[in-house]
């Protein structure tokens, strides 16, 4: 499964990467927030305010409904899950 994520931060500019990951990480917001979390610097975490996915390759698996519901958007304040 391969995913894109747009993360936005409060004092820099945008971050784009790509990343392949286990299913687990769609096992909740938190668990993908903290999936992402886990590969940025602490304070990067901090400033960030938005972490937007784009599914790349999802093998045909249904998405949860909490990403569809979300679309894809986590928005987070003084770097925990809003």
């Amino acid at each position: 499964m391969e995913f894109e994520f747009i993360l936005t931060f409060e004092e820099r500019e945008q971050e784009f990467y790509s990343e392949s990951f286990d299913e687990s990480a769609l096992n909740s917001e938190q668990d993908l927030f903290n999936f992402v979390a886990d590969r940025i610097t602490g304070e990067e975490k901090n400033e960030l305010v938005k972490i937007s996915s784009c599914i790349i390759n999802f093998d045909g698996r249904q998405l949860p409904d909490w990403f569809i519901t979300c679309n894809g958007k986590l928005y987070i304040k003084n770097g925990e899950l809003y």
